[in-house]
């Protein structure tokens, strides 16, 4: 056996190991997310507690093998029809559904800002009225995470042009 077809087979059992990982690190958060839900205490926001809800196992199983269904059946039916032109239509659809439920969403979420995602609005808030002073050195927040800065600036954007 030569050396590169050795390499090639290290590589290639390396590369095992890690789908193993990632298809078991896959299956454990899908495992959770059926069986517990994660949100924020609404007494306690400021001190990020984190409470573990139970979920109906069964109203999630039911639907994930809904879902399943759903899309195999669409993917069995659509696959055999496909053309360029039905490829465009289809992705239109789902990119239009897709943004569609994403608004709804977000419309439909009520969350407060508390702690780091405060203070990123505060300072764009203060950006917006161009207003830098979050960037001196009395503030240290952003001296401690500074790749929250590209956030800030995003939002102070957003906050000029939507208010």
């Amino acid at each position: 056996m030569s050396r590169a077809e050795k390499r090639d087979g290290i590589v290639r059992i390396l590369l095992l190991v890690l789908a193993f990982l990632i298809t078991l690190t896959f299956f454990y958060l899908v495992v959770a997310g059926v069986l517990t839900t994660c949100r924020l205490d609404p007494n306690a926001y400021v001190n990020e507690n984190i409470l573990f809800e139970k979920n109906s196992f069964v109203l999630n199983l039911l639907a994930i093998l809904l879902l399943l269904a759903v899309s195999t059946l669409v993917i069995k039916n659509i696959v055999n029809r496909l053309n360029d032109r039905k490829v465009f239509i289809w992705s239109s659809i789902f990119l239009i559904l897709t943004a569609s439920l994403s608004i709804l969403w977000v419309a439909a979420v009520q969350s407060i800002p508390a702690t780091d995602s405060e203070s990123v609005i505060n300072a764009a808030t203060f950006a917006a009225k161009n207003d830098y002073t979050f960037l001196s050195m009395s503030s240290q927040y952003f001296h401690m995470v500074p790749h929250q800065l590209g956030m800030v600036f995003l939002y102070e954007g957003l906050i000029r042009i939507f208010g």
